[in-house]
């Protein structure tokens, strides 16, 4: 299997990018979903992927060879079927991702409410944020008034209707992403699935929940949404103060 990306035509969804999987993933519902992950390898979107019954040969044998990837009988799907195979066959967590999501959103709804009430961030009328430094700065008319430090969860796009991590994302700069990898840990950890897949269908709310989710395992002092041409950027303040 290579994870080399490439383009298809999909029957369903047009050119897409392909993805590969063993058959049994697309054909079945329920037999699990393992895909490999590593640092050097994080940014791919959509890893190569097979089933539990899969996994055991890959396991009894330390890895995949020329002779056993036989048995996966792999199958080239764009990104869009290898999520929603994704979503059949991962052993997902559905209650205990229900109670974080319900956790996180009280905890941010906390913190933002006290950077309100502390820094008037209603009353902000500019920002901008930059990469290099790792910070968000706010202005009332035209003057600096709080400065952020600042870790990028993730993006919304509007064109797609998908959620990506930032962690998955390349135009992100390393040091404002590496904290979320912990929550991808966590999700292959703990099967939550929108923890583990590096992009996946979802809107605005969703965008929410996990830069709550991660404002809440890190222990962020609040969150930021900046509007892009086709999107939302989603980012949590690791810390607030006034600009000097």
């Amino acid at each position: 299997m290579d994870d080399e990306p490439c383009t298809m035509r999909c029957a369903e969804h047009g050119e897409r990018q392909a993805t590969f999987v063993c058959r049994h993933i697309v054909e079945g519902a329920g037999r699990g979903f393992n895909f490999a992950v590593s640092d050097d390898d994080d940014q791919v979107a959509w890893p190569d992927a097979w089933c539990d019954e899969c996994n055991e040969v890959y396991e009894a044998e330390d890895g995949w060879s020329e002779e056993n990837e036989a048995v996966l009988a792999v199958t080239a799907i764009c990104d869009f079927c290898y999520m929603r195979a994704r979503e059949r066959n991962f052993h997902h967590d559905r209650e205990a991702y229900l109670e974080l999501v319900e956790h996180s959103v009280e905890y941010l709804k906390k913190r933002q409410a006290a950077l309100r009430e502390t820094y008037s961030m209603g009353d902000l009328d500019h920002f901008s944020w930059d990469q290099t430094s790792g910070q968000l700065v706010l202005s009332l008319a035209g003057e600096r008034a709080v400065v952020a430090e600042i870790v990028f969860v993730g993006s919304i796009s509007s064109r797609s209707g998908t959620w990506l991590w930032s962690w998955a994302n390349p135009s992100y700069l390393e040091a404002v992403k590496a904290p979320m990898r912990e929550l991808r840990e966590r999700g292959l950890e703990l099967d939550l699935l929108p923890l583990a897949g590096a992009c996946w269908q979802g809107d605005e709310t969703d965008g929410w929940e996990m830069t709550s989710i991660a404002a809440f395992v890190l222990g962020a002092v609040g969150a930021y949404r900046s509007p892009g041409d086709d999107g939302f950027s989603f980012m949590i303040m690791t810390s607030v103060g006034w600009a000097q």
